[in-house]
């Protein structure tokens, strides 16, 4: 059985995922906020974070994020 905190953020992970991929793109960057206010390292996250804030036209947040999670993960 999994870890409660680890299942609940996944499923918050896989919830901001699919807000983006709807075209939520707003509600996506809030969601993924939410997530990496926990999660702050999370490669994946800021990777998905940064492409939704490029879709929404910041592309100074984009490069922040995108620049943590190459230091969070460099091999990612």
């Amino acid at each position: 059985m999994g870890d409660d905190r680890t299942d609940d953020g996944e499923a918050k992970l896989q919830a901001a995922m699919a807000l983006h991929q709807a075209g939520r793109l707003a509600d996506a960057v809030v969601a993924y906020d939410n997530f990496l206010a926990v999660h702050g390292d999370h490669a994946e996250a800021l990777n998905y974070a940064a492409l939704a804030h490029v879709a929404l036209g910041d592309a100074d947040t984009a490069a922040r994020m995108l620049k943590a999670a190459i230091s969070s993960r460099p091999d990612y």
